[in-house]
Parts: structure tokens; C-alpha cells; sequence
């Protein structure tokens, strides 16, 4: 139930997903989301179908990004090195030497992608 929790309480404090998309996605009204949002209800206290619901939604947004960021790594021009650490995914400008420059950091695979095109780092 650990990890479970984990992933639900990612999904509602960190991900940055709208009350009314995870409502869509899962069918659990945004006023019951709301209530473990603003912590008036404990997460451990969850419904099982509930619970379920929303791991469901978390780990297949977690496969999604997964799938971005492979189709990115083919696509950032040959000196640009894709990497994560922890929640944070780097783009590193990779020197003819070996050296290795930040270039760009995100916590999502889009913002990640808007920040290389910015610099002319896609092919």
C-alpha cells in the first residue's frame, strides 16, 4: 500500500495534473479530490476503488512520459545527451572532449522539449 500511496499523493501534491482532468480520467468527483487535496480527508482513508482509480491514472501518466521521452531522445540534435535524475530530466550539451554542459532542466518531458527548441537543439 506504500507505493500506492506514494503514487497517489504525486499525482495530487506534485504533478501539476488539474483536479478536473484527474476527474475525467478517473470519474472521481473534484469535490472528493478536493478534500484530500486541501488534506480534510487522509489519503489513507481512501476508498480501495478509489485508490485504485488513481494509481491506475498516475502510473500511466508516468508511462506516458516515459514514451515522450524516448521519442525525444530521437530527435535532440547528435551533441544533446538526455538524462534523468530523480524527477528531473536534463538535456546535456555533449563537447567534442567529452565534456558534458547543462543545458536545459524540466520536471515533464514537454517542458523539457519547449526549452530545446527554444535553443535549436531538435533536428
Amino acid at each position: 500500500m506504500t507505493d500506492i500511496k506514494k503514487n497517489i499523493e504525486k499525482l495530487l501534491f506534485e504533478s501539476g495534473e488539474s483536479m478536473y482532468s484527474i476527474y475525467q480520467a478517473t470519474g472521481i468527483a473534484q469535490t472528493t479530490l478536493s478534500r484530500f487535496v486541501r488534506k480534510e480527508s487522509d489519503v489513507e482513508n481512501m476508498s480501495l476503488k478509489n485508490a485504485i482509480k488513481l494509481n491506475e491514472y498516475y502510473l500511466n501518466i508516468k508511462e506516458e512520459e516515459k514514451m515522450k521521452l524516448e521519442k525525444l531522445k530521437e530527435v535532440v540534435k547528435d551533441n544533446v545527451e538526455i538524462m534523468e535524475d530523480g524527477e528531473t530530466i536534463y538535456a546535456l550539451h555533449v563537447e567534442d572532449n567529452g565534456d558534458e554542459h547543462t543545458l536545459a532542466q524540466a520536471e515533464n518531458v514537454d517542458d523539457l522539449l519547449e526549452q530545446l527548441r527554444n535553443f535549436g537543439q531538435i533536428k
